[in-house]
């Protein structure tokens, strides 16, 4: 899966860390780290599920891409575009059911 930068859209919230989710790495593969211009999620469902994924700057600020698509269950691919990223640390959150994983994502040239 492919998420288009078109498809990614501004909604004002806020993260002010980490750990204010429940961060469990060995659900979520995100790789290259660091990235330049892309990155993958790897990860698995149980079932079908609403899956979001959000990008935020290390001020806890959503740096305007979501990406939220129902998918099938079983193990996921997703492509990320990071193209138009400043260089930098990133908190990427991805929610499905009652599930939040958090993992950082550094993005340089």
């Amino acid at each position: 899966i492919m998420i288009d930068p078109v498809l990614w859209s501004f909604e004002s919230e806020l993260v002010t860390s980490a750990e204010e989710e429940s961060v469990a790495p060995t659900e979520l593969k995100l790789f290259p780290n660091p990235a330049t211009d892309q990155a993958f999620l790897e990860f698995s469902l149980e079932k079908p599920e609403l899956v979001v994924v959000q990008l935020y700057d290390l001020s806890g600020k959503l740096v305007g891409r979501t990406f939220r698509s129902n998918l099938p269950g079983g193990k996921q691919l997703v492509q990320l575009d990071l193209n138009g990223l400043g260089n930098g640390i990133y908190l990427l959150r991805l929610a499905s059911g009652a599930s939040v994983v958090t993992q950082k994502l550094l993005v340089q040239d």
